[in-house]
């Protein structure tokens, strides 16, 4: 009945320790500055991307021009002409520009998923600088119990100066671990709140997320590649490649001018419609040259891309599972071998000296040191595998 509630409690205590991750960085997310920035700076690039998708603006010429010899009067000449695109050509601009726009996105996506991981980091190294300084104000708690008895034994002549002053220095060295780690944990809670803009975010939990490794790595990279922001980024600059291609070549289709032209002399008035046609004869090889280059070279990083992301989860996929099995034997090895009460008995005894109990103490303290290293190395192998999704 006892392990029934423990694991309903542990599993409580888990769900909770979800949720306040997920809050800190839904927190993260509405308060950090550098997202607002990226924010604007994405929509100041779609605009920008949407400004070259219109026509070109009318064009109005006016010419005065004095007649000579003397008397034969001037002439007023008045133009009024537009470019005008094939529609096939405005519909390419249109689309090139909307994928522009949704390449500008992903680009935002990309900061929002490293300012993210970022924050799972933090998180993470909270948690573990709360189960660190946990384990140390214990370990200080005991080592003063330990000093304050050696301070009596030895004013009452059952101790010496030496065993006294043991106890003191192993006191005055876990209270210096302590201060750094609190300096520690003080300066993470700080850079949480820069990446909260500012605002000061409580993480006070002891127990991490709960985050497992896929069962068949393959089958969960084909989930979450598609997702992956970096991804989506080099798919999306190929297809603008492609469709910056296709508008090079239609633009060398002949363009059109139409307007409307009048020329005024003394009493004679000419108007009329002009038409004008344009033949970029030379001017568009070099583009179209450059736009195969562009594309063949976007192919290539998506390509890339996919295999430099596939290497880096599956390094941290292997590096997970290796942790998962160091965690497990060390958990395992000082539930075996964790001799702590037996240590003060045979103090107590007379049975070991201060020395032989400290150097074992420290076996100890570095043995579930060790053990609360693998486990947050463990579970940040875990969260920059899911930052991969975000």
């Amino acid at each position: 009945m006892r392990k029934l509630i423990y694991l309903a409690t542990f599993a409580s205590m888990t769900h909770v320790a979800a949720q306040n991750m997920e809050a800190v960085m839904a927190s993260v997310e509405r308060n950090n500055l550098t997202l607002k920035v990226l924010r604007e700076e994405t929509d100041a690039r779609k605009f920008a991307g949407r400004a070259g998708v219109a026509l070109p603006g009318p064009e109005i010429g006016f010419g005065y021009l004095w007649g000579s010899p003397a008397g034969t009067g001037s002439r007023t000449d008045l133009s009024l002409t537009q470019r005008l695109d094939v529609p096939t050509i405005i519909g390419m601009k249109g689309r090139l520009a909307d994928q522009h726009g949704e390449l500008a996105e992903t680009g935002y996506r990309a900061g929002r998923a490293a300012i993210l991981a970022e924050a799972q980091r933090l998180c993470i190294e909270l948690v573990h600088s709360n189960l660190q300084n946990r384990e140390l104000r214990a370990r200080v708690e005991h080592a003063e119990t330990v000093a304050a008895h050696y301070r009596q034994r030895l004013d009452a002549g059952d101790a010496n100066r030496l065993e006294f002053n043991r106890a003191q220095l192993s006191l005055s060295t876990l209270r210096s671990e302590l201060r750094r780690a609190e300096s520690n944990r003080n300066a993470l809670s700080a850079s949480l709140a820069q990446l909260n803009g500012g605002e000061a975010t409580a993480i006070t939990d002891t127990l991490y997320a709960p985050l497992a490794p896929p069962e068949d790595f393959e089958l969960w990279f084909e989930s979450v590649a598609p997702q992956s922001p970096a991804m989506v980024g080099a798919a999306q600059e190929a297809e603008a490649g492609r469709r910056e291609l296709s508008l090079s070549k239609a633009s060398s289709w002949p363009s059109l001018t139409a307007g409307y032209m009048s020329e005024r002399t003394m009493g004679q008035r000419y108007g009329g419609l002009t038409v004008g046609l344009s033949i970029p004869l030379w001017e568009n090889s070099g583009r179209i040259r450059q736009a195969r280059a562009g594309l063949r070279a976007a192919e290539s990083r998506r390509d890339n891309v996919r295999v430099e992301l596939h290497s880096r989860l599956k390094i941290l996929y292997t590096r997970a599972l290796e942790l998962r099995e160091a965690l497990e034997q060390a958990r395992a090895a000082l539930n075996e071998a964790d001799s702590r009460p037996l240590l003060q008995k045979s103090l107590d005894a007379g049975a070991i000296s201060l020395a032989e109990y400290l150097a074992s103490l420290t076996l100890q303290y570095e043995a579930v040191d060790d053990l609360l290293a693998t486990e947050r190395d463990y579970i940040l192998a875990l969260a920059d595998m899911r930052a991969a999704g975000f």
